[in-house]
């Protein structure tokens, strides 16, 4: 597995993968593609460079906190999870966009609660009922990281 730059050229297999891993968001192309084109990222390919996921950012603009989002066809989401992606992500955060902090949610029910601690975040706080699919509600789990912290 490899990362490559985000770029437009990307937006259909994004379309596509957010459609089966995250149904719930109701998406159609054109809000896709929005979506995407105000994020800076990255698609992860697998050995054959099709585009099986991706790891967006976003809210950076302040050059503080950057919210990390992943997405990964089910097929591969065992398999995705190097040492080399996950340096190669926390030093663009860290060092190219000079972020001090970085974040990202768990949903209970729906997510590994630990992924994020396993990665070197700290859980922060939890969202009582913070995110609604269709007629069901989640817990939603926020967990940071400061820069000082990020084990690569």
């Amino acid at each position: 597995m490899k990362l490559e730059t985000l770029s437009h050229k990307h937006f259909p297999a994004l379309f596509h993968i957010t459609q089966q891993t995250e149904p719930h968001l109701d998406l159609d192309r054109n809000t896709s593609d929005r979506l995407f084109g105000q994020r800076e990222g990255f698609v992860l390919l697998n050995n054959a460079d099709k585009v099986v996921g991706h790891i967006t950012l976003s809210d950076y603009a302040v050059r503080l906190d950057v919210v990390i989002h992943c997405s990964v066809l089910p097929e591969y989401q065992k398999r995705w999870l190097t040492k080399s992606i996950y340096k190669q992500v926390f030093d663009h955060v860290f060092e190219e966009l000079e972020c001090v902090r970085a974040s990202g949610f768990a949903v209970c029910g729906l997510t590994d609660l630990t992924f994020h601690e396993r990665l070197g975040f700290k859980l922060e706080g939890v969202y009582r009922k913070g995110l609604r699919i269709k007629d069901t509600y989640y817990d939603l789990y926020r967990y940071g990281m400061l820069k000082d912290e990020r084990r690569w």
